[in-house]
C-alpha cells in the first residue's frame, strides 16, 4: 500500500522535470506569440498572476508579456513596468521606475485583485511596491482571448522579445507571505503546495501551439533538478513516516470502532426497550394534554374572576385613598389639639401652684382664727365687762384680750357699722377710723358672731357697753 503511494508521489515529480522547469523565449517579431481561448470564469471575482520575466529586447516602446482582451484591455502585463492593468483599471500604468533589475536578469512579478476588496496590488521580487482601487462591483469580463509575447493587434511597438517562465494564474488572492515564499524559492521552486488554486498552469501553456519564433529554454540545471528531486524525496520520506504513524492510528481506531459497534448494538437493545416505554409515555402524554385543555378552560374562568376582583380592588384602593386623606386631616387636628392640651396643662400647673400658695395662706389664717375662737370662748365668763376703759385695765387686758385680739376688735369697722343708731354713732366710728388702720377681717367678724350669738354678751351689747361713756 505504501509502496504504491510512494510511486504515485514520485512519478509526477520525475515526469514534471521535463516541463515544469522550462522557460519560453519569444523572438523580436510581431509574429512571435502564443494565443488561445480560455474559460476565465474561475477568475471573475478574484485572481493572482505570478510569473518570472527576463528582459532582453529593449527596442519596443510599450512591450507586452501577457494580454487578455475581451471587448477591451482587461489584463495587460509588461516587462518594463509600463503595463500593470487588471479589469481595465489603468491606475498602475506607467510605473517603469519600479523595475530596477538590469536587462537580462530574471525577476519575480505578481499582481493580485478581488472584487470584494476592489484593490489591485503589485509585487516585484516578493515585495509590495504599488496598490490601486478599482470601481466597486467591477468584475473580470468573460469571453476573451489570451495572448503571450505581444498585443492582440500584433503591433510591433508591443513586441516582448524576452524570456517568460512559470506564468500561473490563481483563482484567489495570494497572501503577501505566500508571494514572498514563491519569490524567495527561486526559479526551481516547487509550486505543488499551491495546486488547489493554480488553475491556469504553466505546464498547460507550454503545451499550446506557438506562432513564429517561440522556443523552449532550460532554466534549472540538471544538478538543480537533482537537488530539487532529493528535496522531494525527503518530503516523500517524511510523508511516509507520517503515513506509518497514521496506519497505527487507524489500527487503534479500528479497535475503537469495534468497541463502538458493540456499544451501538447494546444501545439498540436499550432503544427497543425504550420504544415500549415511549409508547406508554405517549399515552400518558395524551391524557395529560386532555387535562391541560380542561385546566386551560378553568384558567380562563379564573382569569375572568380575577379581572372582576381586580376591578373591585381598584374601587377599594380609591376608597382607601380617600380614607387616607381623611386620616391625614384627623392627624393634623390631633396634632393641633395636642398642642392646645400642652398649653392648657401648663396653665393648670401654674394655677395649681397658685392654689397651693392660697391653701397654705388659708390654713395659716384658719389656725389663727381657731386660736381666737378658743380665747373668745373663754371670755364668756366675763359678763360684767361694760366699759371700754375696764377692758383696757391691766387685769382684764392681760387675761382676756391679747394685743392681737384688741387690734382686730378695734379695726373691725364693718361690725361696728351694724350698731349705728343704737349705742354707736357715725362720729364714734369715724373717730376710730381716724386713729386706727383701715384693715378689716371678714372672717374674724363671722367668728365673733358665731361665738357670742347664744350668750348674754352679744356683739351689740359688747360694743354698746364698751363704748358707753366715750
Amino acid at each position: 500500500m505504501f509502496l504504491l503511494f510512494l510511486c504515485i508521489i514520485y512519478l509526477p515529480v520525475v515526469a514534471s522535470t521535463d516541463k515544469q522547469y522550462t522557460a519560453l523565449h519569444f523572438g523580436t517579431s510581431n509574429s512571435d506569440y502564443i494565443s488561445f481561448n480560455y474559460d476565465m470564469a474561475p477568475f471573475r471575482d478574484s485572481l493572482s498572476i505570478c510569473t518570472w520575466i527576463k528582459r532582453i529586447y529593449t527596442s519596443s516602446s510599450y512591450p507586452v508579456v501577457f494580454h487578455y482582451y475581451a471587448s477591451g484591455h482587461e489584463i495587460l502585463i509588461g516587462p518594463d513596468g509600463y503595463h500593470n492593468r487588471v479589469v481595465g483599471d489603468t491606475g498602475l500604468e506607467n510605473r517603469r521606475n519600479l523595475v530596477t533589475v538590469p536587462v537580462g536578469t530574471w525577476f519575480s512579478y505578481c499582481i493580485t485583485w478581488s472584487v470584494a476588496s476592489t484593490t489591485i496590488k503589485l509585487y516585484l521580487d516578493g515585495d509590495l511596491v504599488a496598490t490601486d482601487q478599482t470601481a466597486s462591483g467591477r468584475r473580470l469580463t468573460m469571453g476573451g482571448q489570451l495572448w503571450f509575447g505581444g498585443l492582440y493587434s500584433r503591433n510591433s511597438g508591443h513586441v516582448f522579445g524576452g524570456d517568460l517562465y512559470q506564468f500561473n494564474v490563481y483563482s484567489n488572492v495570494l497572501e503577501s507571505a505566500e508571494i514572498k515564499k514563491i519569490a524567495d524559492g527561486g526559479l526551481c521552486f516547487d509550486l505543488e503546495e499551491f495546486s488547489d488554486t493554480r488553475i491556469l498552469r504553466w505546464e498547460d501553456i507550454l503545451d499550446r501551439s506557438r506562432s513564429g519564433s517561440v522556443s523552449e529554454v532550460e532554466v534549472c540545471t540538471r544538478n538543480e533538478l537533482i537537488t530539487r528531486l532529493r528535496e522531494s524525496q525527503e518530503k516523500v520520506a517524511n510523508v511516509t513516516g507520517r503515513l506509518n504513524g497514521t496506519e497505527a492510528q487507524l489500527s487503534r481506531s479500528e479497535e475503537k470502532v469495534e468497541t463502538l459497534a458493540n456499544l451501538l448494538n447494546s444501545t439498540q437493545e436499550e432503544l427497543d426497550s425504550s420504544q415500549l416505554s415511549f409508547t406508554e409515555a405517549k399515552k400518558q402524554l395524551n391524557v395529560t394534554n386532555e387535562k391541560l385543555v380542561t385546566t386551560e378552560e378553568e384558567l380562563k374562568g379564573v382569569t375572568s374572576d380575577l379581572e372582576e376582583v381586580t376591578a373591585e380592588l381598584e374601587g377599594v384602593t380609591a376608597g382607601l385613598e380617600e380614607v387616607t386623606a381623611d386620616l391625614e386631616e384627623v392627624t393634623a387636628d390631633m396634632n393641633r389639639t395636642e398642642t392646645s392640651l400642652e398649653t392648657v396643662t401648663g396653665d393648670l400647673n401654674s394655677t395649681q401652684a397658685e392654689l397651693g400658695a392660697v391653701s397654705d395662706h388659708l390654713e395659716t389664717c384658719s389656725t389663727g382664727l381657731k386660736d381666737i375662737g378658743r380665747k373668745f370662748k373663754d371670755s364668756r365668763t366675763f359678763h360684767n365687762v361694760t366699759r371700754w376703759d375696764v377692758l383696757l385695765t391691766p387685769p382684764y387686758f392681760n387675761k382676756v384680750f391679747s394685743n392681737e385680739l384688741f387690734r382686730q376688735l378695734t379695726t373691725s369697722w364693718k361690725m361696728l357699722e351694724k350698731f349705728v343708731g343704737t349705742n354707736m354713732t357715725e362720729g364714734v366710728i369715724q373717730h376710730f377710723r381716724h386713729f386706727h388702720r383701715d384693715e378689716m377681717c371678714e372672717a374674724f367678724e363671722l367668728i365673733m358672731i358665731e361665738h357670742f350669738k347664744d350668750t348674754e354678751m352679744t356683739t351689740g351689747s359688747l360694743y354698746r357697753n364698751s363704748f358707753e361713756g366715750v
